[in-house]
């Protein structure tokens, strides 16, 4: 008798393993189309090419925040959409240089219950010299978020250029954050 819940025993602890985490790569690798409209930051210093199915919007702020570009998706099937913020600000932590900041912002994932940094480091992938954090939303509540920001630095010490791609752990997230990224490759400095 007991060698019949063996069987069973072993379906139930694979299904039981969570699922590994997505890998910037793995977003990377999906290719996606669509069609685009180009949208310009309001004093001129970035553009961006986004979907024609998207919003997308600036923000006034503070003093900190120079310019920025907001921009959301049409909702998926599961009824979640996905974000893209670019802004260019003084450093959220008050940090000088690129890699203060950096590590700053993983320090504050790491602080918050509930979140997990997946992966961050150095890329070139925006065509500029660039530092990634890759991280998600850690509570089991459906449709939380994981993102991917980068953070590049300006003529400005102590001003940065964040670019922020953030979807739902949904069904489709590889599909949307490969999107994202697409969007985010189009970054141009002006």
């Amino acid at each position: 008798m007991k060698y019949y819940i063996l069987p069973f025993l072993v379906i139930f602890l694979f299904s039981c393993q969570q699922k590994e985490d997505n890998s910037l790569a793995t977003f990377l690798d999906h290719k996606v189309e669509f069609e685009s409209q180009n949208v310009t930051s309001l004093n001129k210093n970035f553009e961006v090419t986004l979907p024609k199915s998207w919003k997308w919007k600036h923000e006034e702020y503070g003093d900190t925040v120079v310019e920025n570009i907001h921009a959301a998706s049409p909702k998926n099937k599961e009824g979640f959409i996905s974000l893209i913020t670019i802004e260019k600000l003084q450093s959220i932590f008050g940090a000088k240089d690129l890699s203060e900041d950096v590590d700053l912002f993983k320090i504050q994932i790491e602080k918050n219950e509930g979140w997990k940094l997946i992966d961050s480091g150095e890329t070139n992938f925006l065509n500029y010299p660039a530092q990634f954090i890759h991280y998600k939303s850690d509570t089991g509540t459906k449709g939380e978020s994981e993102s991917i920001t980068f953070i590049l630095e300006t003529d400005k010490k102590g001003v940065f250029y964040y670019l922020n791609a953030g979807g739902s752990q949904s069904e489709s997230l590889e599909k949307e954050m490969a999107t994202m990224l697409e969007i985010l490759s189009s970054f141009k400095k002006k």
